[in-house]
C-alpha cells in the first residue's frame, strides 16, 4: 500500500467506479430489454392481473430505468469530476475558514453538510422529474409527496448524521482500540434489530385483537403443533398503508411465540381475501424461516460482514495514499477519510457484498417455499403469493441476471416456478 502513489490511488479508484458503473448499466440494460420484449401478461397472472394494468406496469417501468439511464450518467461523471479537479479539498478549505471556533470535529461536520447540500442540489432537477412527471404521465403520483417534508426529512438525517460523525471521530481519535469497541457496538445494535426487537410484542400504536375461535384458529393450532411451534397466541392486526409490505409474522421468545395475521388477508373492501388453505400456506411458509432460523444465520452473516468491512476500513482510512489520492497533500481529516473510504474506496467490496447477502437473502425464501411445498402447500402458496401481488404495480417479469443482482427477494414468477419445479420433484 505504501508504494503506490497519489495519482495511481487516483486512477485506481476512479477505475473502480466505473467498472461499477458500467456494470450496474449492462444489468439495467438487460432488464430493460427483457421489459420490452413482453408483449402479453404471463399465464400465471391473466386471472389477477388486466392488460391496462400491465401495460401501465411496463410503460412506468421503462421509463424509470430511462431515467435512471441518465441520473446515474450524471452521477457517475460529477463523481468523476469531484475526484479529478480535488473537490473535496476545496470545501475542507472554505469549511476552516468559516469555523471560527476550530477544531477537526466541527470542521468536519461543516465540510460534510456542505458537500451533502452541493450534491443534493445538483440531484434536485432530476428527482422532481422523477416525482411531477414520471409518476403523474403514468398515474402513480405520490399523495405522500410534501416539499416541506422532504425538506424535514433531509434537515433532520443531516443532524443526526452529523451527530453520529462527532461521535465516530472523537472515538477515533482515542486511539487504535477504538476499531474493536466500534465493531462490537454495531454488532450489539445488530443483535437488537435482528434478534431482540422481533421477541418484543407489537407496538401499543397498533391495533390487534386475538383471532375469534373458529376453523382458521383450530387449523392454525394443529399447525402449530405439527411443527413444534411454542404458540402462545394468534393475533389479527390492522394493516396500515404504511406498513411492511408483510402478511404474516412471528414475536416473542423462543420459548412462548406469537402469530399475527394481518387483516388484509381477510374478505374486505380493501383486502386481499385469501382462502383459508392460502393463509395456511403463508403461514406454513413463515413457519419454514421459523424452523430454518433464518433471521439468525442472517445476523450471523451481518455480523462477520461488519468486521471484514470495518477491518478493511480501519486499514485503508490510515494510509495517507488514501488522502493525497483526493487532494488532500497536508492534512489527514478522519471524517474524509471515512467518507472516502466507504463511499469510493470500496465500492467493489460494497457492490459485491451486496450481492452476497441478495444470495443469501433469496436462497432463504426458496428455502422456505420448499418447506412448504414439502408439509403439501405449493398449489395453495402459489395462489396465496399471487393473491398478495396483485395490488402491486412492479412490472412482473425480470431478466433474471438482473433480479439475482438486485432483488433480496425472488420476483413472483421466480417463485412460482421453483415452487412448481419443487412440486415435482416431491411428486417422483
Amino acid at each position: 500500500m505504501a508504494t503506490v502513489d497519489a495519482v495511481t490511488m487516483k486512477h485506481v479508484i476512479l477505475s473502480c467506479l466505473w467498472l461499477d458503473y458500467v456494470w450496474e448499466q449492462y444489468m439495467c440494460c438487460r432488464q430493460y430489454k427483457k421489459t420490452s420484449s413482453v408483449t402479453e401478461v404471463p399465464n400465471e397472472l391473466k386471472d389477477t392481473t388486466s392488460k391496462k394494468t400491465f401495460e401501465l406496469a411496463k410503460q412506468y417501468t421503462l421509463d424509470k430505468k430511462q431515467f435512471h439511464f441518465v441520473k446515474d450518467h450524471v452521477n457517475i461523471i460529477i463523481t468523476t469530476m469531484i475526484i479529478h479537479f480535488d473537490i473535496l479539498p476545496m470545501i475542507w478549505k472554505y469549511s476552516e475558514s468559516v469555523n471560527h471556533f476550530g477544531g477537526e470535529i466541527l470542521t468536519g461536520c461543516i465540510w460534510y453538510l456542505i458537500s451533502t447540500a452541493l450534491i443534493t442540489a445538483i440531484n434536485l432537477p432530476l428527482n422532481v422529474y422523477d416525482i411531477f412527471v414520471i409518476e403523474e404521465n403514468c398515474k402513480l403520483k405520490r399523495n405522500d409527496f410534501s416539499t416541506w417534508n422532504k425538506l424535514k426529512t433531509f434537515v433532520v438525517s443531516q443532524i443526526f448524521i452529523t451527530v453520529l460523525s462527532s461521535m465516530l471521530v472523537s472515538l477515533i481519535q482515542s486511539g487504535d482500540k477504538v476499531f474493536v469497541a466500534t465493531w462490537l457496538t454495531f454488532c450489539l445494535v445488530v443483535f437488537f434489530v435482528g434478534i431482540i426487537y422481533p421477541m418484543m410484542a407489537p407496538s401499543k400504536f397498533r391495533t390487534h385483537i386475538a383471532l375469534d375461535e373458529g376453523e382458521l384458529r383450530s387449523q392454525i393450532e394443529e399447525l402449530a403443533r405439527q411443527f413444534h411451534f411454542p404458540l402462545k397466541e394468534i393475533y389479527v392486526e390492522e394493516h396500515f398503508k404504511c406498513a411492511p409490505p408483510q402478511s404474516i409474522y412471528f414475536y416473542g421468545s423462543p420459548q412462548s411465540k406469537s402469530i399475527v395475521l394481518f387483516d388484509s388477508l381477510f374478505p374486505k373492501e380493501e383486502g386481499i381475501s385469501c382462502s383459508y388453505d392460502e393463509i395456511l400456506a403463508l403461514l406454513t411458509q413463515e413457519f419454514g424461516r421459523w424452523h430454518h432460523n433464518h433471521g439468525v444465520k442472517y445476523v450471523l452473516a451481518m455480523v462477520i460482514n461488519l468486521l471484514l468491512s470495518f477491518g478493511g476500513f480501519f486499514y485503508l482510512f490510515k494510509h495517507p495514499e488514501i488522502y493525497r489520492a483526493f487532494g488532500f497533500s497536508d492534512a489527514q481529516p478522519i471524517l474524509v477519510g471515512v467518507y472516502v473510504v466507504l463511499k469510493y474506496a470500496m465500492v467493489i467490496y460494497s457492490t459485491l457484498l451486496s450481492f452476497v447477502f441478495t444470495h443469501i437473502s433469496r436462497s432463504f425464501v426458496f428455502r422456505d417455499d420448499s418447506f412448504a411445498v414439502r408439509q403439501g402447500k405449493g398449489k395453495a402458496l402459489i395462489s396465496a403469493l399471487v393473491r398478495l401481488d396483485q395490488k402491486n404495480l412492479t412490472f412482473p417479469v425480470y431478466d433474471r441476471l438482473y433480479s439475482a443482482w438486485h432483488n433480496d427477494k425472488p420476483s413472483l414468477l421466480e417463485r412460482i416456478d421453483e415452487i412448481k419445479m419443487a412440486t415435482s420433484r416431491k411428486t417422483e
